[in-house]
């Protein structure tokens, strides 16, 4: 007997507003909620992991260093799904497990230092 995809995804999705759970044909995606810290210079993202590795801040590194506008939250992003962030920094997120922080990840708009800080 084949399951079908609604058999598949019992126990693992909560049910939708019509306690259907997912659609026929549905795919299913992970979110991420992660801080960052952008900076132009690549040392200068290395002198700051070693400081947040030795008990630093990560929110007052962001506050400090970061040349994103996210800074003024202490680095967060909000929540993300796939696609909406460059593919460099999104494999990084996915990849991290929840709370942990990044190595530094280079992207088109400079060097992060990623922090996990949710998903769903």
């Amino acid at each position: 007997m084949r399951s079908s995809p609604r058999d598949l995804t019992r126990g693992i999705f909560p049910a939708g507003p019509c306690q259907g759970g997912l659609a026929s044909g549905t795919v299913a995606f992970m979110e991420w909620r992660a801080s960052h810290i952008l900076v132009k210079d690549r040392a200068l993202a290395g002198e700051l992991l070693k400081k947040i590795k030795q008990g630093a801040s990560f929110e007052a590194m962001a506050r400090e260093h970061s040349t994103c506008s996210s800074k003024s939250r202490g680095g967060d992003l909000g929540w993300f799904g796939p696609g909406k962030m460059v593919k460099a920094f999104e494999d990084a997120v996915s990849r991290l497990g929840n709370g942990s922080l990044s190595d530094v990840v280079s992207t088109q708009f400079g060097h992060h230092l990623i922090k996990k800080t949710g998903q769903r």
